[in-house]
């Protein structure tokens, strides 16, 4: 449209009405789904995406995404944690991942407690992917 002048009333409704964006600043779904999931971020899809080609390679044996950790201590639950991978590797190890996009505020503060809790309850420790 070259000039406001020229518009229906419905067209310059749409144009006035304010675009919705995500508040997390979170990819459109379509942009996060692969392989019949739904990502939380594109930043877990690409992950997601890269342990495939490890599967292919055969460095993993399997991953799983999304697993969830009850937190609870001296019988009292304090919340949940989800883990955003768990790795196989063909060798034993197992990995468990977070993928991270932005490391500070409330979010982050709270992720280093929910990490230091499955270190305390399940001595799991979680390491971060910032890359992706």
């Amino acid at each position: 449209m070259a000039s406001n002048d020229n518009m229906t009333a419905q067209e310059y409704k749409i144009y006035r009405e304010p675009k919705k964006v995500n508040k997390y600043g979170v990819a459109p779904k379509a942009q996060r789904y692969y392989d019949g999931i739904f990502y939380d971020s594109k930043a877990e899809m690409k992950y997601a995406m890269n342990l495939d080609l490890l599967k292919l390679i055969g460095d993993v044996e399997k991953w799983e995404y999304h697993t969830t950790y009850e937190l609870e201590v001296n019988g009292e639950k304090i919340g949940t944690y989800e883990l955003d991978f768990k790795v196989f590797y063909k060798d034993g190890t197992v990995k468990y991942i977070d993928v991270k996009g932005n490391h500070s505020g409330l979010p982050w503060q709270m992720y280093l407690l929910k990490k230091k809790l499955m270190k305390a309850i399940y001595n799991i420790t979680i390491e971060e992917e910032f890359n992706y």
